[in-house]
C-alpha cells in the first residue's frame, strides 16, 4: 500500500491495516512479528524474562538434554598410561535424557470502540500502541500462569496447567505456616543436591514474605544487619533473596500462605509455539458494524517444565499477611 493509499483512509481503516500487516495467511505471526511479540511480551516481565525460552515447532516438544553425572567423586579425566588404553572403569559417557513439553491454548479478544480510534490524541500511532499493550498483557498473563498454573485451580486461566511451583515436588521444605526466616531459608540450601548449586541460584517469593526475611536481618545490631540496610541488595549468605510481582500471595485455607522457590532461573523453562502451523501465535482483527468496535482476537499455545526437577527447592506454606 502507498502513502498516498494509507493518508486517504480513515484512522479506523489504518489501524485495521497496521494491525493486519502483522500477520501472514490465516492471522499467524509472521516471523518479525513473532521476534517482536517474544520481546515485547517479556520487556514487563520478571522470572520469565530470566527463565530460559524454547520456541517449540509443534505443541508437543521433545528437548535432547545430555549431561554427566556430577559429584565429588565423578571425573572423565585419569591418570595418563602412555601406550595404553584407558580401561573400561575410566571410559565415561553423558547421560541422555529429554524435556517433554506440552503446550496449552490460550486466547482472549479485545474489543476498541470506534471512538477511541478516532478521537485518539496518538492518532495514526494509536494501532502501534495497542499492539504493544496486548503483547505486554499477553506476557503478564504468561507468566503469571507459568508461576502459579494448578490444575485444581478455580481459576480458569490458572487451572489449564501446572506452572513452576506446583512441579517442584522433589525437594520440598515445610514452612508449617511460619514466615520466612534464616532457617527455611538454610533448610533449603541444604536441600538443594550439590551438583545443582551453581550458577545463579536464588530464592524466589512473594514481596510480603521477603520483607518479613528482610525485617529480621534490618533489625539485628550485628553487621549483616548493617549489610542489609546500607546495601539494598537482600541476600542470604550469598544468594539472593528476590520478590516477584505476580507470585501468589493468597494460598492456601487462610488464603494468606504462599511458596519460595531455590535454584537457578536458567533451569525454568516456559515454551511457546511459533511459526505457521495450526498452533502458532495467532493474531487476527475486524471490526464490528453491530457494535462499533475494532476487534482483536488472538491464540497462543505455551508449555511450562523444568530442565531438571531436581534442581529446585520447594518452600511451602509460608505465611504471607
Amino acid at each position: 500500500m502507498t502513502p498516498n493509499e494509507m493518508m486517504n483512509m480513515t484512522p479506523i481503516q489504518k489501524a485495521d491495516t497496521v494491525l493486519n500487516d502483522l500477520v501472514t495467511g490465516g492471522g499467524y505471526l509472521s516471523e518479525v512479528e513473532m521476534d517482536r511479540f517474544l520481546k515485547q511480551s517479556i520487556k514487563e516481565a520478571e522470572l520469565t524474562k530470566e527463565c530460559r525460552r524454547v520456541l517449540m515447532r509443534a505443541r508437543q516438544e521433545e528437548i535432547p538434554r545430555l549431561r554427566f553425572a556430577d559429584g565429588a567423586d565423578n571425573f572423565i579425566l585419569y591418570p595418563l598410561t602412555e601406550n595404553a588404553a584407558h580401561p573400561v572403569a575410566e571410559r565415561s559417557a553423558p547421560a541422555f535424557g529429554a524435556l517433554n513439553l506440552t503446550a496449552v491454548g490460550f486466547g482472549g479478544q479485545v474489543s476498541i470502540p470506534d471512538q477511541v480510534f478516532l478521537y485518539n490524541v496518538e492518532k495514526d500511532q494509536l494501532a502501534a500502541t495497542v499492539r504493544e499493550l496486548v503483547y505486554a498483557k499477553m506476557g503478564a498473563d504468561i507468566e503469571k500462569i507459568a508461576i502459579r498454573g494448578d490444575l485444581t485451580s478455580a481459576v480458569p486461566s490458572l487451572a489449564a496447567l501446572d506452572g513452576w511451583i506446583v512441579q517442584a515436588v522433589t525437594n520440598p521444605v515445610a514452612a508449617a505456616g511460619a514466615r520466612l526466616t534464616d532457617t527455611l531459608l538454610g533448610q533449603a540450601r541444604r536441600a538443594l543436591p550439590e551438583e545443582y548449586d551453581k550458577g545463579e541460584v536464588k530464592f524466589m517469593t512473594s514481596k510480603k514474605a521477603r520483607e518479613d526475611w528482610w525485617n529480621s536481618i534490618e533489625t539485628r545490631g550485628t553487621p549483616l544487619g548493617d549489610i542489609a540496610v546500607t546495601s539494598g541488595v537482600a541476600k542470604y549468605r550469598d544468594d539472593v533473596v528476590q520478590k516477584y510481582s505476580l507470585w501468589p500471595s493468597a494460598m492456601g485455607g487462610t488464603s494468606d500462605r504462599t511458596v519460595c522457590l531455590y535454584g537457578e532461573p536458567k533451569n525454568f523453562v516456559l515454551g511457546v509455539v511459533g511459526g505457521n502451523g495450526p498452533d502458532g501465535v495467532r493474531l487476527e482483527t475486524g471490526r464490528s458494524i453491530e457494535t462499533r468496535q475494532v476487534v482483536i482476537v488472538f491464540d497462543v499455545y505455551m508449555a511450562v517444565g523444568y530442565e531438571v526437577e531436581p534442581g529446585v527447592v520447594n518452600i511451602g506454606n509460608v505465611l504471607n499477611s
